[in-house]
């Protein structure tokens, strides 16, 4: 949604990160592995500059002023599962003999052993498990919109869901960053209904932004907001939202990992959060729509996906890799937002590059730059100390450090563990600051 751009090299057969939609641009290639160059006191590392995300060119408007099929390239959501999911569906088929158990003289021959259905416990069976994608869809639906941007020549769109009974819509940035001023934005609900919206405030880092309904109906279905902090991986998930304008399309997969550094820089600026990753379909259009867990309830704004590359390019749509903004992290954001503030996310006051084991595997984040006055330096951290965890997170690269430092708030005490420049294993306790004082 900005001036268009042209692409930078690639990298052969590596993924692209495809965060949004913004018309004219080209997909980015995927970070190579290996040490990113390091980044200001914000905790993290810059990495290598990549090009704006892919997007179609929006359409024109119909006649009648109807709205144009404008369609945006970026999403995240989930892929499909059935039956029975996870751990709940592995449990069933265990009793106390272990999966199988042993046939009868009348199961088989020769010592065959099939499953006994009269043996298989199924007390064990959560009955959130025997919940359907039909019934996640037909309750979530009413609370998920179609958000139409102006843009020139058009409409350029996304996704987004009502948090409030007065009209607060959550979305990502993304999807409303460089909309043509003095127009409205304009809310599809799923049952064709149009409304009016103004953008209350956004947060480019996290990829969220807040609107505003001007003429909210009085009958809004609001979202059920769960906890990503809670969501496990392999657990069943649902998104929805409006891939290349087709309102109201459900998806479901699994969680098929939790905070996945997903830092990607654009020209405009640093994107970076630790990313629910889904097997979902997601595809241009689904960005800033629910992913939601078989309560209905979100546990993450859609984000992003992987591109694959060809001999051609880079493939424009999904192969089974999508991101999600897990919504705990976000909450403290919102309500920023909400209040008029600036953004505000902790900060570690250190610049990082990622330590590679033998250049075959990332290891760890080693710091090469501390503020004076930073949270690391207070701590007691220096140079050359290669952080491992923070808190129970995992820390192999710089962009790990990034995206874990961006899971807890400004003033917040986290354990670090790391190693020494003499090699010492050691743990220190940090108070993160804030990115408003780097």
């Amino acid at each position: 949604m900005s001036d268009q751009r042209p692409p930078l090299p690639g990298l052969p057969g590596q993924p692209s990160h495809q965060p949004g939609h913004q018309p004219g641009q080209q997909p980015g290639p995927h970070r190579p592995s290996g040490p990113p160059p390091g980044a200001p006191y914000g905790g993290g590392p810059r990495p290598p500059q990549q090009p704006s995300p892919a997007s179609y060119p929006p359409q024109p408007r119909r006649g009648g002023g109807a709205l144009g099929a404008g369609v945006v390239v970026g999403a995240l959501v989930l892929g499909v599962v059935g039956g029975i999911g996870g751990a709940a569906g592995y449990s069933a088929l265990v009793d106390d003999d272990g999966i199988f158990s042993s046939s009868s003289g009348d199961g088989g021959s020769d010592g065959d052993t099939r499953i006994q259905a009269d043996d298989l416990d199924t007390g064990s069976i959560d009955p959130l498990d025997l919940v359907s994608v039909n019934d996640i869809s037909n309750a979530v639906l009413p609370a998920v919109v179609q958000i139409n941007v102006p843009v020139t020549g058009g409409y350029s769109q996304g996704s987004g869901f009502v948090v409030s009974d007065d009209g607060e819509i959550l979305t990502n940035h993304h999807v409303v960053e460089g909309g043509s001023a003095g127009e409205a934005i304009v809310i599809t609900f799923d049952d064709g209904t149009l409304a009016e919206a103004e953008v209350v405030g956004s947060d480019p880092l996290l990829d969220v932004a807040l609107l505003q309904l001007t003429d909210a109906p009085d009958d809004l279905t609001v979202a059920s907001l769960g906890s990503s902090d809670e969501t496990e991986v392999g657990q069943a998930v649902v998104a929805i939202g409006a891939p290349y304008g087709l309102q109201s399309t459900v998806t479901a997969g699994i969680v098929s990992a939790l905070n996945r550094p997903f830092v990607l820089e654009l020209p405009e600026g640093l994107v970076a959060y630790p990313a629910i990753q889904t097997d979902a379909a997601v595809n241009s259009g689904n960005s800033g729509g629910p992913l939601v867990n078989l309560r209905g309830e979100v546990v993450g704004i859609n984000g992003a996906i992987e591109l694959a590359q060809s001999e051609e390019g880079y493939d424009a749509g999904f192969i089974g890799i999508s991101y999600a903004i897990p919504i705990d992290d976000v909450r403290h954001v919102v309500d920023q937002l909400r209040e008029g503030e600036e953004p505000e996310h902790a900060s570690l006051g250190a610049v990082a590059e990622t330590a590679v084991v033998e250049n075959i595997v990332d290891g760890a984040a080693v710091l090469t730059d501390l503020a004076p006055d930073g949270a690391a330096a207070q701590a007691g951290l220096e140079e050359g100390d290669m952080i491992t965890e923070i808190g129970e997170l995992h820390v192999n690269s710089a962009r790990a450090l990034v995206t874990s430092v961006l899971t807890f708030e400004p003033g917040e005490d986290v354990e670090v563990t790391y190693i020494d420049g003499d090699g010492n294993e050691e743990t220190t306790t940090v108070t993160l600051g804030s990115d408003l004082d780097d």
